[in-house]
């Protein structure tokens, strides 16, 4: 599973001219929704043997 290694910073912040500086690059956000689909695949593949298999 990958992991990020960067200290993440908490907010979003402007530098001296106004201009927002994100507290996610691109690169980070694109590496956290390719985790989250990994996770949920896997989650997927997991689930459907049982699937149909309770009782509420």
């Amino acid at each position: 599973m990958p992991t990020l290694y960067r200290k993440m910073r908490g907010i979003d912040t402007t530098n001296d001219n106004g201009k927002l500086i994100p507290a996610l690059s691109n690169a980070e956000k694109d590496k956290i929704l390719e985790v989250a689909e990994e996770i949920k695949e896997y989650l997927i593949r997991q689930l459907a043997p049982v699937e149909g298999q309770h009782d509420y």
